[in-house]
């Protein structure tokens, strides 16, 4: 937390914290304590730890993938930066894959909502 402050009293515009999952407490008490956006960056191994979870049959490759991500954002990451972009995006664009499922994307509003606004993506259970 010390060097979080540091940065913002420097100025930063943003944090990225990484890795995100062993810090996701951290993205939490950060979330509490600044407002700034704050990232989070899953990194190679976080990845290839799930791949190979996937690879072995233990994990679901889309239910694990999309509540890791999940996961971090409920944290408090206002953005996450991972390897898994491309394919959490074709699933977030995939209501038949999740049909039922809702999940808040926005709570923080930096500009974008109004204060205390929340943006979020909800499924038709009938599509």
């Amino acid at each position: 937390m010390r060097e979080i402050d540091l940065d913002i009293e420097e100025g930063a515009d943003m944090i990225l914290m990484k890795p995100a999952m062993p810090y996701l407490d951290v993205v939490h008490a950060a979330r509490e304590r600044v407002d700034v956006p704050i990232g989070a960056y899953q990194v190679s191994g976080e990845y290839s730890m799930l791949h190979a979870a996937f690879q072995k049959g233990w994990l679901d490759q889309n239910r694990a993938m999309m509540e890791s991500l999940i996961g971090i954002r409920r944290a408090g990451a206002d953005f996450i930066v991972t390897y898994f972009a491309k394919e959490a995006a074709k699933l977030l664009g995939s209501p038949r894959m999740w049909a039922g499922l809702e999940i808040q994307l926005g709570q923080r509003s930096h500009g974008a909502l109004p204060e205390g606004g929340r943006r979020y993506v909800q499924v038709d259970r009938r599509a």
